[in-house]
């Protein structure tokens, strides 16, 4: 049989097993395996936020393709409108010129009794030379206050 003393001396030395055991599982862990973790992770963590940061850079790039687009399209506008500017013009020089020349042509009126004859504020040729440049584009949105103004 095993005596009171031997038996304490055995559950000492299964505790200071244990502990030393631990200890070493401690270091091992401590040494080996958590540092090769830490660099797949760190490694794992590097390959997501480059992905991430490649998705934005790619949305930030179709964004501002999309608005030099914009930009492209109403410079075009502005210039196909600058080129036909120049033929308007000689169409409404023209359009002046012609009724200045049928002005010209009426014979003086003489004042009547019952009262002159009005003409137009702006002769036919005129108007209709003006009709086409004075008008703009239609807008996206209508005219008026902004909506917090409203």
């Amino acid at each position: 049989m095993i005596g009171a003393f031997e038996t304490i001396k055995a559950a000492i030395a299964v505790v200071v097993g244990i502990m030393l055991g631990w200890a070493a599982s401690a270091l091992y862990a401590e040494t080996v395996s958590l540092p090769a973790a830490r660099e797949a992770g760190r490694a794992e963590e590097r390959i997501v936020h480059e992905e991430q940061r490649r998705k934005a850079e790619a949305q930030i790039e179709a964004g501002r393709r999309a608005a030099q687009l914009e930009i492209d399209t109403i410079e075009r506008r502005y210039h196909e409108r600058a080129a036909i500017d120049p033929a308007r013009v000689s169409t409404l020089e023209a359009a002046i010129d012609q009724e200045d020349a049928r002005v010209q042509s009426l014979p003086q009126a003489v004042p009547q009794a019952r009262g002159g004859a009005c003409r137009p504020a702006v002769p036919r040729g005129l108007r209709d030379a003006l009709d086409p440049i004075g008008r703009a584009e239609a807008r996206d949105h209508p005219a008026g206050p902004s909506a917090a103004m409203r």
